[in-house]
């Protein structure tokens, strides 16, 4: 077990980089044509730096960028690396806390393996393919890593009597630099604080007591994503109470439900979806239910926190995790897989710390605890792995990836949309026509609300149907629909073709 505990980093690099080996022929989709394709910014060094919510991110792209342009496979490698980092500094991370004084009694005694096998879990989980292989979400997995990093380092400075100063030091720096990557960063102080509190000092006052400079320049990095938010960037239009068409208490109850969705997702990871299109809860007996669960979860978290149990620790990281993305201020998107990039870990421990306790728990006749737990966890990896590899196909064709929400979620417009553009580009004028009509039809679009949600949809879908009608030489059907997509936003695509239809008409160059 000792030699195997040591062989541990290598098989994480191997395991992951099997799973994930086939994104490098992945292609660019989604919202990686807004932020990396059709982006001037990050073609700059000082652009790509200064005009984004997400400096360090953006600042990624560009060195990208000047390496190999926009070869989808260089972006994919340096996601990956992120990812393998990642994932070895969360088995540091479990290791060097296995290793505190008086928690090896309570993990188990093989507190190593158990960080072995969580690392590997988390890092070839088909829900993390959303954070590594959908290239412009690089920022959750680029926050994640540094976000360890700050733990890490952070644990080597309060376990060390001295010259700990070096490494506290390194841990104010990566906070600064997550800081730069993705909001999400914020809740790290606090995580670090709540550590402290939980596996070393053992209360709040103490921590401070002992290391209150340390925290206070901790805390400080916050400032960071305050500056950010004040500067004018993409942030303002994808969060805040502006941002879609739901109040903080809608989208708070409607986060109850995601977040069961999440937890099942970690656990079962069957109906993974690229763009899921949650429509915001009302009261009802299912929403009473959501919150009955998951504020009895919180409760429980928060109770077996104050006990000083590793698992109120665990439970209570996961809801600070989630907050900023699962709290009371709306985001454009009700829910979204690589916001469960760092949340997993807190499942995945908490799922295979109880499997542990119970094992060990059991006398058995023909396996050793140890040697059952590596059945099962062969078993599980393997599935899972097969799972990620699927999953990671998906990303090889923009049309595979789009079928598959469609499939997943059939009144997703976006999916629609999606389908339907790159059927108009491979000249299948039927086959986006229906999903074009999919989209004006919808019988929500009465809702005024969910047509100005949506407005960048209906406006694409009727200016395609313009596109599809022009090509047909029914001019003034393509009229129409131009005109229509103008009603919902200004798309210089429509605009230009409005002008050409009428310029056509005025003419007299084709007949009706």
């Amino acid at each position: 077990m000792k030699t195997l505990n040591k062989l541990f980093p290598l098989v994480l690099i191997f395991s992951v980089v099997l799973v994930y080996y086939e994104s490098f022929l992945g292609v660019f989709i989604f919202d990686d044509y807004i932020w990396i394709v059709d982006n001037e910014n990050i073609k700059s060094f000082w652009t790509s730096l200064l005009y984004s919510s997400r400096p360090l991110t953006g600042l990624t792209l560009h060195f990208n960028y000047l390496v190999g342009g926009l070869k989808a496979a260089d972006y994919h490698a340096f996601n990956l690396l992120v990812h393998i980092a990642s994932v070895l500094l969360l088995f540091g991370l479990l290791c060097r806390t296995s290793g505190l004084p008086g928690l090896k009694d309570k993990i188990g005694h093989d507190a190593k393996l158990l960080a072995g096998i969580v690392s590997l879990i988390w890092g070839i989980h088909p829900i993390q393919t959303e954070s590594v292989t959908y290239i412009v979400q690089r920022s959750e997995s680029l926050m994640g890593m540094f976000y360890l990093l700050t733990l890490y380092c952070f644990v080597r400075g309060l376990t060390l009597q001295n010259n700990n100063n070096r490494w506290f030091l390194w841990g104010i720096i990566s906070c600064s630099l997550g800081m730069l990557c993705k909001p999400v960063m914020v809740t790290a102080p606090l995580v670090v604080i709540l550590y402290d509190r939980t596996f070393i000092s053992g209360s709040l006052s103490e921590a401070f007591k002992e290391h209150k400079r340390e925290y206070l320049l901790l805390v400080a990095t916050l400032f960071i994503p305050m500056s950010l938010l004040v500067a004018p960037n993409e942030s303002s239009t994808s969060a805040g109470f502006g941002a879609m068409a739901v109040g903080p208490l809608q989208y708070l109850v409607t986060q109850c439900g995601v977040i069961i969705h999440y937890v099942r997702l970690v656990i079962w990871p069957v109906g993974l979806c690229l763009d899921y299109d949650w429509i915001p809860s009302n009261i009802s007996w299912k929403t009473i239910v959501e919150i009955s669960v998951v504020s009895l979860a919180l409760v429980t978290s928060l109770w077996m926190f104050h006990k000083q149990r590793i698992e109120g620790f665990v439970a209570i990281s996961f809801f600070v995790l989630l907050f900023p993305s699962s709290g009371i201020v709306p985001l454009s998107d009700c829910a979204a897989e690589h916001r469960m990039y760092l949340p997993s870990v807190c499942v995945i421990i908490f799922l295979f710390s109880g499997l542990f306790r119970f094992i060990y728990s059991v006398p058995l006749k023909y396996f050793s605890s140890s040697g059952l737990i590596l059945i099962l966890v062969v078993v599980m990896s393997g599935s899972l792995g097969v799972m990620t590899i699927a999953r990671n196909r998906l990303y090889l064709s923009e049309e595979h990836m789009w079928r598959d929400v469609v499939a997943q979620c059939p009144a997703n417009l976006r999916g629609h949309l999606g389908v339907g553009a790159v059927l108009l580009k491979q000249g299948n004028l039927e086959g986006a026509e229906h999903h074009f009509l999919r989209i004006i039809e919808d019988p929500r679009s009465a809702d005024n609300n969910y047509r100005r949600r949506f407005g960048t949809e209906f406006a694409m879908a009727y200016n395609n149907l313009g596109v599809i009608a022009f090509e047909r030489k029914q001019i003034e059907k393509a009229s129409v629909f131009f005109e229509r997509s103008l009603l919902f936003g200004k798309i210089i695509n429509a605009e230009d073709n409005l002008r050409l239809v009428e310029r056509l008409k005025k003419n007299n160059k084709v007949t009706k």
